[in-house]
């Protein structure tokens, strides 16, 4: 809240337009009776008092009523927090203005064009003066999409565009239509030839097509639920649902009741429109209208979740459920007359409701045929099959429940009718709640149904892992030996120069560390793990990378995030001489009076009581942690054997083995160049200094044998030392501020922070580590697929464990 204050006090023509908002609406209330304070929110025209002239400036100001004015308000200072540092204040201002001004116009053209052409039989909105301070705030918003990256832009506008048009179609007041026209004068007011040309070269909007496309699917599946929750909805679509979807009795049986002497065809019109009205209204069904909506809603919301990943399967059910309602709306038109038309009161009075809804399926339909391309994800064989079982299974079991229900009371439900009756209505309105959970179950990135994993395009190469493994040698980053580590997928690039070990996980593709290979175009390399990734609809992400991916990454338009600050010690400046020193030669020094040294090996190389010490040591440690053994860039027992992973151990004269660590290779055209810690773990009741002298000693001879380096990896979640250089690459100052505060919070249940202060004795060089995403907005869904990778199986115990222990560090006992 705090930093939300601090923001608007950096916004005044933000809090000026809200304020002369406040002003306004409480002077008319008082004055003249009428905004938030009057018993209904009718047009102001209808208020003489006000000059006509002066109408379209008071209402830029004004909303409705009370609550519209509260919701009015907190949208306008959110996004006046987050536009006027963009935009500037006087251009924020005049933006507003405008805008509002310009929807007006836009609005008033619209009305008198329809009227002009018969597409409206009424001239109440002609007069209407629009009451609303929303259209300025949308126009604000639009402008500064010029002052983001590009991926964001889209997002925000197709969003932004859609949701109007939707509401403009379900509720048909003129605000709507005004919302609109203010959208695009804001769109037209914030462009600027330096905004237009800004910097970053984003993946192309090929790209976000399964986003944006999704967005429109779940925005048509809204319509039923909004046209409910509205009081008075009239917009074409509102009617649609009156018409269609709250009645729930087929075509041929609504003729049926319409017609009690029969009728001779199915294209036998029905002649008394209020028949086919009421008995829509008034047909009784196994559930109410509202959770048919319900149903719907939730079925279209787990469309748009699988068009999202690219699913092929969730594009064919949705090509269906368009040409269904094609089909459907065609038949009505042979079964309601033509004199079934809009009320007066809206925009498209004109129109029948049922050519409207087959116009906007058409549309849809067409839609998803031009983008067929961009929804390639197959399920693996027998997923279907296993979801048409579950289907099964969840209506069977609805069935019961529903005959149970009309057991025990049969009079609850809308209309008097038998057990045969009820079943007869319901099985519309299972089904489409059967398939919203599989659905969602089965276009998940994760889950028994459909594993994500299965889901990746392989590489030419016949043997992509030990090529993989080969171009680890050949160059990479200091942490890139775990691309190699078991459940990571191997990913080669076109040329077969580079490539990434990753893993998905909740639909997003991480990849560990720098690319590995000869990389000469990294930025093109970063490019083509993107475009692989979404091809396979999962959310791109490069984890703990240096800055020269980072840097990479941003000028394609990515976001990077500092997540860790690496420790890497230099040989050529390693010592143990001085007073910063003292506790290292102290371990040492330590040791060799206690009889203590160290050994190099390898996991062949001990005998398997040495492993067995080792296996009991690992599995003491993790006993004594709050939370399970974490794992995805932290190693343990597997990856210990590993022929090419040096184990470092303290041993005394009786073979007992007081701690271990291992070390990643870390090569450059094959050669050798230095060594990444890993596993750190240390026998309870051993040698208390055994962890610095295993450093120590393999600091002592990676500098002997004449390599670069060692690094001591990195810190999750602690902050960069005072001693850090300054990174170049770009970050979001909130971002940092947030995660900051989360490591903070872990401290007590992982002690990362500790952690890092331990590994400063060394004196060492920091390097920041980033992850990267192409989009601001995926971050959240990539923060949830890391946590689950460093914990697959962190459950309700787990997270009880790490609260209480959390609690008990903040209260000192």
């Amino acid at each position: 809240m705090s930093k939300i204050l601090n923001a608007l006090r950096h916004c005044p023509a933000t809090l000026t337009l809200v304020a002369i908002g406040w002003i306004a609406n409480v002077g008319l209330a008082v004055g003249l009776g009428i905004g938030p304070a009057a018993s209904t929110g009718g047009p102001l025209a209808q208020v003489t008092h006000i000059p006509g002239w002066s109408r379209p400036l008071v209402a830029v100001f004004t909303t409705s009523d009370g609550l519209a004015l509260l919701l009015v308000t907190s949208f306008a200072l959110a996004v006046g927090a987050w536009a006027e540092p963009r935009l500037g204040s006087w251009r924020l201002a005049l933006i507003a203005v405008g805008g509002q001004l310009c929807g007006i116009i836009f609005g008033a053209a619209v009305v008198f064009a329809l009227f002009a052409v018969g597409l409206t039989k009424s001239a109440v909105l002609v007069d209407e003066t629009v009451i609303s301070m929303s259209p300025w705030v949308i126009a604000i918003l639009m402008a500064t999409t010029w002052r983001v990256d590009r991926v964001g832009s889209r997002r925000i506008r197709v969003a932004t565009f859609v949701t109007l048009t939707v509401l403009c179609l379900i509720v048909g007041n003129l605000v709507e239509v005004v919302r609109i026209g203010a959208a695009l004068a804001g769109l037209a007011f914030g462009y600027t030839p330096a905004a237009g040309g800004r910097r970053g070269k984003p993946m192309g909007a090929r790209a976000d097509i399964p986003a944006n496309i999704a967005i429109i699917i779940a925005a048509l599946g809204t319509s039923g639920l909004i046209s409910a929750i509205f009081r008075h909805p009239a917009g074409p679509m509102a009617q649609i649902e009156r018409l269609i979807f709250v009645s729930r009795l087929r075509p041929i049986s609504l003729a049926n009741h319409c017609f009690p002497n029969g009728f001779s065809s199915i294209t036998t019109r029905i002649a008394d429109p209020s028949c086919a009205v009421e008995l829509a209204r008034a047909s009784g069904g196994a559930i109410s209208p509202i959770l048919h909506h319900v149903a719907l809603f939730l079925l279209f919301i787990a469309l748009a979740d699988g068009l999202s990943r690219s699913r092929r399967a969730a594009w064919f059910i949705a090509v269906f459920t368009q040409l269904f309602a094609i089909v459907r709306g065609l038949v009505w038109v042979h079964l309601v007359p033509a004199d079934v038309v809009f009320p007066s009161h809206h925009i498209l009075s004109a129109l029948p409701p049922l050519y409207f809804q087959i116009g906007i399926s058409v549309c849809a339909l067409i839609l998803l045929l031009c983008t067929h391309r961009s929804f390639q994800v197959r399920a693996r064989t027998g997923t279907y099959q296993l979801a048409a079982k579950r289907a099964a299974l969840i209506i069977v079991t609805g069935l019961i429940v529903l005959a149970l229900l009309y057991a025990l009371e049969p009079r609850a439900w809308s209309a008097p009718q038998s057990f045969v009756q009820l079943i007869a209505g319901a099985p519309a309105q299972l089904l489409a709640i059967a398939l919203t959970i599989l659905l969602w179950r089965t276009f998940a990135a994760t889950g028994q149904v459909v594993p994500s994993e299965r889901f990746f395009v392989r590489p030419e190469e016949q043997d992509a892992g030990a090529h993989l493994r080969r171009l680890v040698t050949e160059g990479g980053g200091s942490l890139s030996w775990m691309s190699t580590w078991a459940g990571n997928q191997p990913w080669i690039d076109r040329m077969g120069e580079a490539g990434w070990g990753y893993r998905v996980v909740e639909g997003v593709a991480l990849a560990t560390a720098d690319p590995v290979g000869k990389v000469v175009d990294t930025a093109r390399i970063v490019h083509e793990f993107g475009a692989f990734a979404q091809k396979n609809g999962w959310i791109p992400a490069l984890y703990s990378t240096h800055a020269k991916v980072a840097k990479a990454a941003q000028d394609l338009g990515w976001t990077a995030v500092r997540v860790a600050e690496e420790a890497v010690v230099p040989m050529e400046s390693f010592t143990l001489v001085g007073k910063k020193y003292q506790d290292l030669r102290t371990a040492k020094n330590r040791a060799a009076r206690e009889g203590v040294h160290v050994e190099e090996v390898t996991w062949a190389d001990l005998p398997e009581g040495g492993r067995d010490q080792i296996r009991a040591i690992c599995a003491q440690w993790v006993e004594g942690k709050a939370l399970p053994e974490m794992h995805f860039t932290l190693g343990g027992v597997a990856e210990l054997e590993d022929p090419a992973v040096s184990l470092l151990i303290a041993v005394d004269d009786d073979r007992t083995i007081h701690g271990v660590t291992s070390w990643l290779p870390v090569y450059r055209d094959g050669v050798l160049v230095g060594r990444t810690l890993d596993v750190m773990r240390r026998r309870e009741g051993g040698f208390k200094q055994v962890i610095e002298l295993l450093l120590v000693e393999q600091a002592i001879a990676c500098q002997e044998a004449g390599l670069e380096f060692v690094s001591l990896s990195g810190a999750p979640l602690a902050p960069a030392p005072a001693s850090a250089e300054q990174s170049e690459i770009q970050e979001r100052a909130f971002l940092s501020d947030s995660l900051d505060r989360v490591g903070r919070m872990l401290e007590p249940v992982y002690g990362f922070r500790s952690l890092a202060r331990f590994k400063a004795k060394f004196q060492p060089a920091y390097e920041p580590m980033y992850l990267l995403v192409p989009d601001v907005a995926e971050l959240p869904a990539v923060g949830f697929a890391i946590g689950r990778a460093y914990l697959p199986d962190f459950g309700v115990t787990d997270a009880s464990m790490m609260g209480a222990r959390w609690l008990r560090a903040k209260l000192g006992v």
